[in-house]
């Protein structure tokens, strides 16, 4: 099987996300601190990506009050618990061009 890795730019790269609840759903970005990726026979296969937790941005409400208080609430220990977790490590599985990313 002929493979390819690739290192993540960067200064060019986020993640984009989706929370998903009962009521609804939010999204926006998150910075990527470092990672890599393999391509094998031309398709995504596998990653390894440092996610910079402090970079975690909110799209969808645009209510400066309302997204500061979504934003600590997600940096809560209900969530990311940001202050002890300032990145995180995580490995995905790819197909389809879709990334699935499992966070360790």
């Amino acid at each position: 099987m002929d493979t390819k890795n690739f290192k993540v730019n960067k200064e060019n790269s986020t993640i984009e996300w989706i929370g998903r609840k009962v009521t609804g759903a939010h999204n926006g970005t998150i910075g990527v601190k470092e990672g890599n990726f393999t391509f094998g026979e031309g398709k995504p296969v596998s990653g390894k990506f440092i996610i910079d937790t402090r970079s975690i941005r909110i799209l969808d409400i645009e209510d400066t009050e309302t997204n500061t208080q979504f934003a600590n609430h997600l940096a809560s220990d209900d969530f990311l618990i940001l202050n002890s977790f300032l990145k995180l490590i995580s490995k995905s599985h790819m197909s389809n061009r879709v990334m699935k990313i499992f966070i360790m």
